[in-house]
């Protein structure tokens, strides 16, 4: 693949992961169940982020750094 290809690519991927398609990138008829598995996968990771950033915000974790429990 070419490098204008390559950022072809990365530019999809990125609008699907972070905007869910805006309408300025059409895709193939094969590769639009794949688009939403990743738009899926975008949901799911901010969701277990945002999880991640609320527990060690309100101290529900502590690194002890031992290993020990």
């Amino acid at each position: 693949m070419t490098l204008v290809v390559r950022l072809y690519c990365m530019r999809v991927s990125a609008v699907t992961f972070t905007t869910l398609r805006d309408g300025s990138v059409v895709q193939e008829e094969n590769r639009q169940l794949l688009a939403s598995f990743q738009a899926v996968s975008a949901v799911i990771m901010f969701g277990c982020t945002t999880a991640v950033v609320m527990t060690v915000g309100q101290g529900g974790y502590v690194w002890s750094g031992s290993g020990e429990q």
